[in-house]
């Protein structure tokens, strides 16, 4: 399968992280990002081709890069072939590339690799292997880095697409394959690595990686053509440039003021509200936790679960084999057991057993289950197999009890189930569909490994009605977080629609302002309303008969004078009352 190819690029910058600079999305080729280094002179490592600027070398083919190498005689070189160089050059970044690399048996040498831009000459300049691949005799797709320390992946590059990532920042290079790091190198006192660097794609013949300079011995199936599609990830949080700029200090100093805010606020609410806003925040944490375990028990019913003992046994031999010549094998008759299949539903097996420690089982550390339905002819119907590795680390052992014991209410409720490093829970994710009819007639359980021996084992056969069930039974704790967070999401939506309509209620009576009345808004200004001056002084009696003076409607009642005319001043030994507006 031939996957687009797009070339992004991310330099880093001081104060923003991360900034796309460059991008190639291979529409077309595009000549002003990429060059070629032609010539055929070996390139210091006895190299067998000559390298060239035609498309049958290098080309954009359904959305890939495309280097191709031919057996050809051109310019006194057997084979040609390409090597593009990025006319970008960079200095710190993030980058990767999805590369499918061809058959190299024999000869072939690809490399995706940098090298720097500026002077002195090479090798002075430095230079960044992230892989060269080849293969001559017994090396089979050996892969180094620039420490020469040789890597020999499980699988075979030219069936599919792998992932090359590097991380480059002004302390180290990080280099990944297919998100696993595979390489990590401290540049922190190397000046070389703190310059501008250029990229490099190329697929050379022959030289002296696989250890070929006799085109005669080239035996790799030609054409023969690398495939690449590289994209960039935004993957590195640049903490060094966030403290640079003081962001995380600004970003806390905001949180405080934020949170000064809410004590204010806080503290203005009526403690009624206050104490209900706690209770819902505390009911919306226990709905959250308890909620994914009432719908857990409500569809528990759709598990249908049958439980049968195993007996394994094997034949014995010679000592060659640890004195087993067979895989330990149960056996169950689905008449005998009263199992049925029916034609249609999905059923799933889940193996727990306890293994007998021994030496030799120790030194196997890993070992494959297997699960078959056959009919009557022995024939198989359908398999499932799991793979199961061995850890009886003194910090396995160690880890066992401590989970146990953190873990201990979940066992309680079902959620999770106690183990020691000798026993397994081993779950078959493949479901047996609709083949499983009347013509299954056995269940095999098969251990590939002639050192195990079983102390015990069951077999638990469940049928699920959906596979909402299956998820919430075979996956406890992905369910559980799951469901949580979308209780957690909907109880808080409804509490925050609860409380902003408080909140409106709340708002809507402080702003109320009462009606003027002229009863208690305003004081009773007595020498305003006998036409004096607020400085005139006058005496208590002849205050007395300017208020007897007046007419009901001129002074209104106050409630706290008991009626104007009911007030009685008397004066003391003339002394001069005054008044003022209060």
């Amino acid at each position: 399968m031939e996957n687009r190819f797009l070339l992004l690029f991310l330099l880093i910058s001081i104060t923003t992280g991360l900034e796309l600079v460059w991008e190639d999305n291979f529409d077309t080729f595009d000549y002003s990002k990429w060059g070629f280094d032609q010539g055929g002179n070996g390139w210091g490592n006895k190299e067998l081709e000559y390298y060239t600027n035609r498309t049958e070398n290098a080309r954009v083919e359904n959305g890939n890069l495309v280097i191709e190498v031919h057996r050809e005689d051109f310019l006194n070189r057997s084979f040609t072939s390409a090597r593009l160089t990025s006319k970008f050059n960079f200095k710190y970044g993030v980058f990767e590339a999805r590369i499918k690399l061809p058959n190299m048996t024999n000869g072939l040498w690809p490399a995706f690799w940098m090298k720097g831009s500026e002077r002195p000459d090479w090798p002075a300049r430095g230079e960044i292997d992230i892989f060269e691949a080849g293969s001559a005799s017994a090396i089979h797709d050996g892969h180094h880095t620039s420490h020469g320390q040789p890597y020999y992946p499980k699988i075979d590059m030219s069936l599919d697409f792998n992932v090359w990532r590097v991380e480059w920042n002004n302390t180290a290079f990080k280099m990944l394959f297919n998100n696993k790091e595979y390489m990590w190198f401290d540049i922190g006192g190397l000046p070389t690595f703190q310059k501008n660097f250029f990229f490099l794609l190329n697929v050379a013949v022959g030289g002296t990686y696989p250890n070929i300079q006799d085109p005669n011995q080239i035996t790799a199936p030609l054409p023969a053509r690398m495939l690449v599609d590289y994209k960039a990830l935004l993957l590195i949080l640049q903490l060094l440039s966030i403290l640079r700029d003081h962001s995380v200090l600004n970003m806390l100093g905001n949180v405080w003021d934020r949170l000064e805010n809410v004590k204010r606020t806080l503290k203005s609410l009526d403690p009624h509200l206050l104490l209900s806003f706690i209770f819902h925040i505390f009911g919306v944490a226990f709905l959250s936790f308890f909620t994914p375990l009432f719908i857990r028990f409500l569809f528990a019913y759709n598990v249908v679960d049958q439980t049968e003992p195993l007996d394994f046994v094997f034949e014995t031999c010679t000592k060659e084999y640890y004195g087993v010549c067979s895989f330990p094998e149960a056996r169950l008759s689905l008449a005998e057991k009263d199992i049925r299949f029916s034609a249609g539903s999905a059923y799933w097996f889940t193996l727990d057993l306890e293994l007998i420690e021994t030496d030799s089982l120790l030194d196997s550390r890993v070992f494959l289950t297997q699960v078959e339905i056959k009919d009557h002819e022995q024939k198989t119907l359908s398999t499932a197999q799991r793979t199961v590795n061995l850890q009886y680390s003194f910090f396995y052992r160690w880890f066992i009890r401590i989970r146990n014991l953190m873990f201990f209410p979940l066992y309680l409720i079902g959620m999770l189930s106690s183990s020691s490093p000798t026993e397994f829970h081993i779950h078959f994710p493949k479901p047996f569909q609709s083949r499983l009819n009347e013509t299954a007639a056995f269940l095999v359980v098969q251990i590939q490994n002639r050192l195990a021996q079983v102390k015990w084992a069951e077999l638990h056969i469940e049928a699920n009605t959906s596979y909402f069930t299956y998820f919430l039974h075979y996956y406890p704790f992905i369910s559980f977080a799951f469901l949580a967070m979308i209780s957690a999401t909907i109880f808080s939506i409804l509490m925050g629609l609860y409380w902003t309509k408080v909140g409106f209620e709340v708002y809507s009576e402080a702003s109320k302002v009462e009606p003027e009345d002229p009863h208690f808004s305003k004081p009773l200004n007595i020498k305003k309303k006998l036409g004096y001056d607020e400085n005139y002084e006058f005496d208590g009696r002849k205050l007395q008969e300017k208020i007897r003076d007046l007419r009901p409607d001129d002074i209104p009642e106050c409630p706290q004078l008991n009626g104007v005319f009911g007030w009685d001043v008397k004066p003391t030994g003339g002394q001069k009352i005054g008044f003022d507006e209060n």
